[in-house]
């Protein structure tokens, strides 16, 4: 995943929204437009498209605006997550499968014949102008790592006059898989006609005038960038006058936005609301072209998703766990009667962990909740009152799956470890109590439990500390509320106090940031936004995205140097075992207090064929046909 630089995947709504616009009102999948098929997708509640530059800064990396938006108009390098896992799917990629030299440092990618829908061919130089915008503007790049692309990349290379051959000179050689699904994952080529930093009689200059796009990958270009950058962006949200990307009201009548190499091109859009038009892009050069003639996006609330479907607003959307028949108790599925008619139901894993961010550098209440978070002992009693299988029967009417560590249980993949699978730390208020004692606290159930003895409590916690904790939690998303109060209610059983502060969303987006020193003030202790992390465009859960110190997405602020050096060698090794080692580490150490994810389910129209579940998120309209 508007987001942060964390991917706000939305568990509440099962990591999947679906859109259209509200001014469609045109019956299911009606014959309306042109004398085609206008589909109507109902867009994840309360976070609609805000973002249209593939280049993502932290507060707009959101599933909502790349997998929902960004990626139907500009296409990554890589495509990944199609069907019932999380791997590649070459047919749907810019690119053939890289090549590696013998020393595994020499990396080479060469692209397809695609072209942009101004006619221009896709070439190495949109690549060059992705890799020096990155090189340029890392901090502003959501999914930087420090360390990591571009840091590692020694140089980048093509022949001039229009090749389609990359090639990347690495620092050293890393595991072949991370590298693809991690590394070149991230690349979106980006056309020449953006590489511009000013306007010429109010439209951009001439293509490639800006110098970013250069076949060359040095400090000199990269100089050129971070004017371009300027130009096309918010300047990571400092601009007192954005520009481009910053100016919603122009997506439409923008030039720039136009020239797209994926299947659809903008028509419409409202930047209040969110509500998004899409046409096909005639000239588009993949191998699936679209057959309806439009594609919408419909705004959406925790409150009309159901109302949506029921009174045919949509064509496919979300049906709220709230609504659906409970798992164990129906045999025909989870659609209730007044939708049954209308809508096939599909059930659809996310390849995702959900976590509520606990801040090891809280310096609220005196540094007392950053202490206390720094003390293993107290995470793990933490996890040990989240009760995931009673949340999944209460709050997601048993349309879920547990979360027990940093890769997802479901789908079924070959990263997950036994160990994992095993869940060490499942709930029991008993154990929680017990443990708490045998560390110097005084227990009070239903009240606040206080150290009594600052020697046993942990480092730093002083006598007379009290647990208890403040929690940010968005309002307006009735399963999180739900289960923040279960999580509440279970903590108090131990004399955990969990104080929940209701914020509207992008305000505990805003908040829960990481803390460095630049902010002497950073009071949040801990949050829940409802969606932990979905595994794109970091497919290989390594981890170092959320759980590497320093990473831009480590919202905690969690920092472990062999947690660091095992990702390190994950990222570097072929050895089976390797990956395991490190996933079994981070179990056993709770950076995050992890929480169930529920199912999405979506509600595809009977009029409809051809819809692709997708584990990452990514969507694939084109692909829809009409009933004959």
């Amino acid at each position: 995943m508007g987001g942060k630089g964390w991917r706000v995947a939305l568990a509440l709504c099962a990591g999947l929204g679906a859109g259209g616009m509200v001014a469609t009102t045109a019956a299911s999948a009606t014959p309306a437009h042109r004398g085609g098929l206008v589909v109507r997708w109902q867009e994840t509640p309360y976070d609609p498209p805000n973002w249209i530059l593939p280049f993502v800064g932290l507060p707009y990396y959101s599933v909502a605006n790349l997998e929902d938006f960004q990626q139907l108009m500009y296409r990554p390098l890589y495509w990944f997550g199609r069907g019932s896992g999380p791997l590649l799917d070459p047919s749907l990629s810019l690119a053939g499968l890289p090549s590696t030299s013998s020393s595994g440092t020499t990396v080479t990618v060469t692209l397809k014949p695609y072209r942009w829908s101004n006619g221009r061919p896709l070439d190495a130089a949109d690549v060059l102008f992705w890799m020096n915008m990155l090189r340029a503007e890392k901090q502003n790049w959501a999914g930087y790592v420090p360390g990591e692309l571009p840091d590692n990349v020694r140089s980048v290379s093509a022949a001039s006059g229009g090749s389609r051959t990359v090639t990347f000179v690495m620092r050293r050689a890393y595991n072949t898989t991370w590298l693809l699904y991690n590394e070149l994952s991230q690349i979106t080529p980006l056309p020449i006609a953006w590489d511009v930093d000013h306007l010429v009689s109010g439209r951009p200059a001439a293509p490639g005038s800006g110098g970013c796009s250069a076949l060359r990958y040095d400090a000199a270009v990269a100089r050129d960038c971070r004017r371009v950058w300027r130009f096309l962006s918010d300047d990571g949200g400092t601009s007192v006058h954005p520009k481009e990307a910053g100016d919603l009201r122009t997506y439409t009548s923008n030039p720039l936005w136009q020239i797209v190499d994926g299947p659809w091109h903008l028509t419409g859009f409202d930047p209040v609301s969110g509500e998004v038009e899409m046409e096909p892009n005639r000239s588009y050069s993949g191998p699936v072209k679209p057959t309806i003639s439009k594609f919408v996006e419909v705004p959406s609330t925790t409150n009309d998703q159901y109302t949506q479907l029921r009174d045919g607003a949509v064509d496919v959307g979300l049906l709220p766990v709230s609504k659906a028949l409970a798992s164990k108790r129906s045999s025909s599925g989870p659609n209730p009667r007044a939708i049954a008619r209308r809508f096939d139901a599909v059930l659809q894993p996310s390849w995702q962990v959900n976590y509520a961010v606990v801040n090891f550098d809280s310096n609220g209440d005196g540094g007392e909740a950053g202490r206390l978070f720094h003390q293993l002992y107290l995470r793990q009693v933490l996890q040990e009152l989240v009760d995931q299988p009673s949340i999944i029967a209460r709050v997601d009417n048993g349309y879920g799956t547990p979360t027990l560590g940093p890769v997802p249980a479901v789908p079924d993949n070959p990263f997950v470890s036994s160990a994992e699978r095993s869940n060490p730390f499942p709930y029991g208020v008993k154990g929680a109590v017990a443990a708490l004692r045998a560390h110097g606290w005084s227990i009070h159930p239903g009240g606040v439990d206080v150290c009594t003895a600052a020697r046993r409590c942990g480092k730093g916690v002083k006598k007379g500390t009290k647990l208890s904790f403040t929690e940010l939690v968005p309002g307006g998303f009735a399963p999180l509320a739900a289960q923040a109060d279960i999580e509440r209610t279970d903590a108090s059983k131990a004399g955990v106090r969990l104080v929940l502060e209701i914020r509207p969303f992008n305000v505990v987006l805003g908040d829960a940031t990481p803390c460095i020193v630049a902010r002497p003030s950073c009071r949040w202790e801990m949050a829940d936004w409802g969606g932990g992390w979905l595994y794109a465009p970091d497919y290989d859960p390594t981890g170092e995205y959320q759980f590497e110190t320093g990473a831009g997405s480590n919202i905690g602020g969690y920092s472990s140097r062999v947690d660091d050096a095992l990702i390190a060698a994950t990222i570097t090794s072929n050895r089976p075992g390797v990956f395991h080692r490190w996933e079994n580490y981070l179990v056993g150490q709770l950076p995050v207090l992890w929480q169930p994810v529920p199912l999405a389910i979506v509600e595809v129209s009977r009029s409809l064929r051809g819809y692709q579940a997708s584990v990452d998120g990514t969507l694939t309209p084109e692909e829809w046909r009409a009933v004959s």
